[in-house]
């Protein structure tokens, strides 16, 4: 199980699964209730990697619809979104949740110590939802960013590709919410 550290902007420190702990607390807050297990099979982060999630942007608290969509649009990414064989993903999150009446996005930063080989590499962002994302994608010294279009209930799906002369590591995905973004987030690197 891959663990994730959340401090809020109380100084409260949270640990959980990444795709398990973080869906529920946001579902829960969201909509009053709880996500089911992920399924086992799964695309989750690679053996090797180290997701951290960072709470930033407070915002108002999202408008009742929106917030109460959120369990719907994690159900339609889980359902579109489906990695390529061998892909580094992460399956459908959250891109933020209510704390105190208070919307707070999450950035989600995922790590790989792996080599990846020279040539081009492609990430695929997926947003369904409302608001918008900006994607960085590094492998070793090199890096390249972008903004995704606006999310929308039918899935937004930015492509950022990054050539490397030479094999590198580690490899950081960086998915940063617009303040007040309610979504569900997914990406494909290959």
């Amino acid at each position: 199980m891959t663990c994730a550290t959340t401090r809020t902007s109380s100084g409260v420190e949270l640990r959980a699964s990444l795709l398990t702990a973080a869906v529920a607390a946001a579902l829960t807050a969201c909509t009053g209730t709880t996500a089911g297990t992920p399924d086992p099979g799964s695309t989750g982060p690679p053996a090797g990697t180290a997701p951290s999630t960072t709470v930033t942007s407070p915002s108002p608290a999202p408008a009742g619809d929106e917030a109460a969509h959120l369990q719907g649009y994690l159900e339609t990414l889980d359902q579109r979104f489906t990695a390529p064989e061998g892909a580094v993903a992460a399956s459908a999150v959250p891109s933020g949740h209510l704390e105190a009446g208070t919307w707070r996005t999450t950035v989600l930063e995922d790590h790989d110590e792996r080599t990846r080989p020279a040539g081009n590499h492609r990430l695929s962002v997926h947003c369904t939802g409302t608001g918008s994302l900006s994607v960085e994608l590094r492998i070793g010294p090199d890096s390249t960013s972008a903004q995704l279009p606006r999310c929308r209930a039918s899935t937004a799906i930015q492509r950022v590709e990054l050539t490397t002369p030479a094999p590198a590591a580690p490899t950081t995905v960086t998915i940063t919410p617009a303040p007040g973004t309610v979504a569900a987030l997914a990406y494909a690197l290959t």
